[in-house]
């Protein structure tokens, strides 16, 4: 049993023995570590000429390209000419709407304005209490009854511009179904 002990005595001894000799030849590798690797990494496409490899290479054109014979290109162009010529008939007239529409509102802020300044003199010019208040309640309901009038005529304004546009664009859709409908006809 004690031979035993010492023998385990002994190997515990060897570990660090060996474990010393491993740590000093790890310490004599680290210098070697330490000096900068060459890089050995190669871009893989760093020698290829694209000029030559795309050299060859041939857009298509329409002429390569065997449509159907009911495939139309030039109506096909012509109908997109059609739907832009509706679009920008369209915006245009919304455009002018609108500017009409900012135009009528500036006229009316500037008449309630010259109205208030109007009514504020008068108010203030009356003799009594009763007066002023009789002539402000006066000026609420004139100043109510204009404003809903304005927002009467501008809302009128916005619905037929409205209205105009979109039947613009109504007849331009129309023709596009019969149009689909004439090419659906010659296919038949």
């Amino acid at each position: 049993m004690a031979a035993r002990k010492a023998s385990a005595r002994g190997a515990s001894a060897a570990k660090p023995a060996v474990t010393v000799a491993a740590q000093s030849a790890t310490a004599v590798a680290a210098p070697e570590m330490e000096k900068p690797m060459t890089p050995t990494f190669k871009f893989p496409f760093a020698d290829v000429d694209f000029t030559k490899a795309w050299g060859e290479f041939k857009m298509p054109t329409a002429a390569d390209f065997k449509f159907p014979t009911a495939f139309n290109v030039e109506a096909i162009a012509e109908a997109q000419r059609k739907n832009i010529a509706v679009m920008t008939t369209a915006n245009q007239a919304a455009f002018e709407a609108f500017k009409t529409l900012a135009e009528r509102q500036a006229e009316m802020v500037k008449a309630m304005t010259e109205d208030f300044s109007k009514a504020a003199s008068e108010i203030m010019a009356a003799a009594s209490f009763e007066e002023k208040a009789a002539k402000q309640a006066d000026v609420a309901k004139k100043t109510y009854e204009t404003a809903i009038a304005n927002l009467r005529e501008l809302s009128e304004m916005i619905a037929k511009s409205n209205a105009q546009t979109l039947d613009a664009v109504n007849a331009r859709v129309a023709e596009v179904i019969e149009e689909v409908k004439a090419l659906l006809a010659k296919k038949n």
